[in-house]
């Protein structure tokens, strides 16, 4: 039966293309190292989307939903921080030529 199924063309069904198995873990691991290369040729960005109202009327405006959804997203922190004079975004070249001395 081996020997058949060898001689067939059975066996070329079942054989991809670099004669490896592909396993879900390598399936994975590919893709992971494709999207951490698409995400280091880009500049991050986040875009938060904020519900005005739970009723989603367009003349509504609750404010304090919408202070709880910008407190969760982390926004009033970042915020906070940035009018404390602590930049959340430096380039690594501001920042080295800004605190490098420090290190020699």
């Amino acid at each position: 039966l081996v020997r058949l199924m060898k001689s067939s063309n059975v066996s070329m069904l079942f054989e991809t293309d670099d004669k490896r198995q592909k396993t879900v873990a390598s399936k994975f691991r590919r893709r992971l190292k494709k999207l951490l290369e698409d995400v280091s040729r880009t500049e991050t960005r986040y875009v938060r989307c904020v519900k005005p109202n739970s009723e989603a009327s367009s003349s509504i405006f609750d404010a304090p939903s919408v202070c709880a959804q910008l407190r969760c997203a982390g926004v009033v922190a970042a915020v906070e921080m940035t009018r404390s004079g602590y930049p959340n975004r430096s380039s690594h070249g501001a920042f080295l030529a800004r605190y490098g001395r420090l290190t020699s």
